[in-house]
C-alpha cells in the first residue's frame, strides 16, 4: 500500500500538477530593440527547470526549445546637394557672361535722360511694350518728359568671348507722347558709333552689333524731336528691351 501511495503521489498527485503548471508557465515573450532593428522573441520551454523535472522523474534530462521570430525594418539614408549653378546677383559694376541678358545694375556708368536743372529721370529695370501686339519684355528705361534735344547713355563691359550686342529699341506704349522720334546708338569706348537706329511709337528697331575686340560699349539714347509737346505727364518713356551680348 505505501509503494502504490507513493506511485499515485508522482504520477497523478498534486506535485505533478504542480509540475505541469510551471512548464506551461515558462513561456518567455521578449521584445527587443536593438540599433533601430525590432527583434522578437518567443522561447517555449517543454520542461521546467531541471529541479522541478528531478521531482516528477529523477535523472531525466531537460531539453530547451527556442524560436526567434526577426522582423528587420530596411533603413535609406538620402543625401541631398544644392543644385549647381545657381550664382548671386550680379552687383553694379560686374561684368556680365556673353548670352546674358544686361540690367541697369551691370552698367559701370550712366547717364541719367535728364535735361540740366530740370530734375532727374533715372534708369530703370521695367518690363515694356513695344508693339502693337502688347507683349512685355524686360528692358532698361528712361523717361523723357522735357521738351529739347535729351540724351541718355549706360556704359557696359565687353564680356570675354562675346561677338555680338542685340537688343529691341523703341517706346513704351504706355507713353502718354505718342509722336515722339527717338535715336538709339551703339558707341565704343573712343566714342566710335558701331551701329544705330530710329524707332518711333508702336514701331520699335532690332540692333545687333559686333563687339567682338572690344572692351566697352555706350547704349546712348537721344530724343531727336516731338510734333507733341514733352511734358511731364506727356512724356516719352525709351526702352533697351532684350539687351545682351551673346
Amino acid at each position: 500500500m505505501a509503494a502504490n501511495t507513493s506511485k499515485d503521489k508522482v504520477g497523478h498527485g498534486s506535485d505533478v500538477q504542480v509540475a505541469r503548471i510551471t512548464t506551461r508557465g515558462a513561456i518567455i515573450t521578449a521584445l527587443i530593440s536593438m540599433a533601430g532593428t525590432v527583434v522578437v522573441a518567443v522561447v517555449g520551454v517543454r520542461f521546467a527547470p531541471s529541479e522541478v523535472s528531478q521531482a516528477i522523474v529523477p535523472n531525466a534530462s531537460v531539453t530547451h526549445t527556442a524560436t526567434v521570430t526577426v522582423t528587420a525594418t530596411p533603413t535609406a539614408t538620402v543625401t541631398l546637394t544644392p543644385s549647381s549653378g545657381q550664382s548671386e546677383p550680379s552687383g553694379a559694376g560686374a561684368t556680365t557672361g556673353a548670352g546674358t541678358a544686361l540690367a541697369y545694375g551691370d552698367a559701370v556708368s550712366h547717364k541719367d535722360c535728364s535735361v540740366p536743372n530740370r530734375g532727374q529721370n533715372p534708369w530703370f529695370d521695367q518690363s515694356v511694350s513695344l508693339d502693337r501686339t502688347g507683349t512685355q519684355l524686360p528692358a532698361i528705361t528712361c523717361r523723357i518728359n522735357w521738351t529739347g534735344a535729351t540724351t541718355g547713355n549706360l556704359d557696359y563691359l565687353v564680356p570675354t568671348g562675346a561677338h555680338e550686342l542685340s537688343a529691341q529699341v523703341g517706346i513704351d506704349r504706355q507713353s502718354p507722347n505718342t509722336t515722339a522720334l527717338v535715336r538709339f546708338d551703339v558707341l565704343s569706348v573712343d566714342g566710335t558709333k558701331l551701329t544705330s537706329a530710329t524707332a518711333t511709337y508702336q514701331n520699335p528697331q532690332q540692333i545687333k552689333v559686333p563687339v567682338a575686340g572690344g572692351s566697352r560699349v555706350r547704349l546712348q539714347v537721344t530724343m531727336v524731336r516731338s510734333t507733341e509737346e514733352i511734358t511731364y505727364n506727356g512724356f516719352v518713356r525709351v526702352a533697351w528691351a532684350s539687351p545682351a551680348f551673346a
